[in-house]
């Protein structure tokens, strides 16, 4: 499975306020989505990196994601510093929404998901259930906003295709056949070439 952290940092504490969110996103396979933990708070940024790295290293993520903006990419430096402080190496990356897409545009994108039965969330977490069945017009969306980049911060991998051994020496005998036969064909020595 591969796992991920996706942060949106809020720019104030104040009641009124957005939240500072972090989604912990596990992706396999099958292409099914693993919302693994969601997290919101008005905190300080030093209270904030300090959950993002306590979260990433809770479900060994390969990456810690934040989105591409001016406002955003302040965040950066910050995660790189405690990284440096604390000895907890985690990736650090931005992730663009992509063509000037607003908010409502990204969260109707993954839609699909849900539609299809592919996101898996656990009953608990009842802030983010109601971030989106409340969303466009629910009074918060930091969750769903952050959990909606995860089209752009999956690795989705696919099983290989098991292999039969006994076709693979068919398919070798089959093609030394062709070669034989083509060789043959030309009138020329199978040992030699020639």
């Amino acid at each position: 499975m591969d796992r991920f952290v996706i942060v949106d940092i809020a720019t104030s504490l104040r009641k009124e306020a957005d939240y500072s969110s972090i989604v912990v996103v596990g992706t396999d396979e099958n292409r099914r989505v693993f919302l693994l933990e969601a997290w919101r708070g008005r905190v300080p940024t030093k209270h904030f990196i300090e959950q993002i790295f306590k979260l990433g290293s809770r479900w060994h993520v390969r990456c810690i994601y934040y989105e591409d903006s001016a406002t955003q990419k302040l965040i950066e430096y910050a995660l790189q510093e405690h990284a440096k402080e604390t000895g907890q190496y985690i990736k650090v990356d931005s992730v663009k929404a992509g063509n000037k897409q607003s908010k409502e545009q990204r969260v109707r994108m993954i839609a699909s998901y849900f539609q299809q039965g592919r996101v898996y969330i656990r009953e608990s977490m009842i802030e983010f259930k109601k971030e989106y069945q409340d969303f466009p017009l629910g009074k918060h969306d930091d969750l769903i906003d952050a959990f909606a980049y995860f089209p752009r911060c999956a690795r989705f991998v696919y099983p290989d295709p098991e292999v039969d051994p006994d076709e693979m020496e068919m398919e070798r005998e089959r093609f030394s056949r062709r070669v034989e036969l083509d060789i043959s064909l030309r009138g020329r020595s199978q040992v030699t070439g020639y």
